[in-house]
């Protein structure tokens, strides 16, 4: 189990991107999905989200290896707060691929996230 301190202790990635909920451009920051499932040793193809809200997604961690897929802390600097996406969110670089504006990833785009299985 993680606290946001063991989070914050992790290599922090950051990056500019758009997405399909907010307005305007924002720089988001926090650990890259693959540099946590490695410091977990994990070695399975899949991860399973669940949100406070109760939505739940499966990710497959190729998506994590293909793109830099942060699990964001903070946007702009600042600890996202519930109400804007937070306090944690499993976030794609948007802007970087076109490919990652199709549906299927906007699914595996998790805000909210209270908790992350590895399987």
């Amino acid at each position: 189990q993680f606290d946001r301190a063991m989070l914050e202790a992790l290599p922090q990635h950051e990056f500019e991107t758009t997405t399909p909920w907010t307005e305007g451009r924002s720089r988001y920051q926090g650990p890259l999905m693959r540099d946590l499932l490695t410091h977990l040793g994990f070695e399975g193809d899949r991860v399973h989200v669940a949100a406070l809200n109760d939505y739940e997604a499966e990710i497959p961690v190729s998506d994590f290896y293909d793109y830099d897929v942060i699990l964001a802390l903070a946007k702009d600097g600042l600890a996202i707060p519930i109400r804007e996406y937070g306090p944690l969110w499993v976030l794609y670089p948007f802007d970087q691929d076109e490919a990652l504006l199709s549906e299927k990833i906007r699914f595996r785009a998790v805000w909210q996230v209270m908790q992350i299985n590895v399987r």
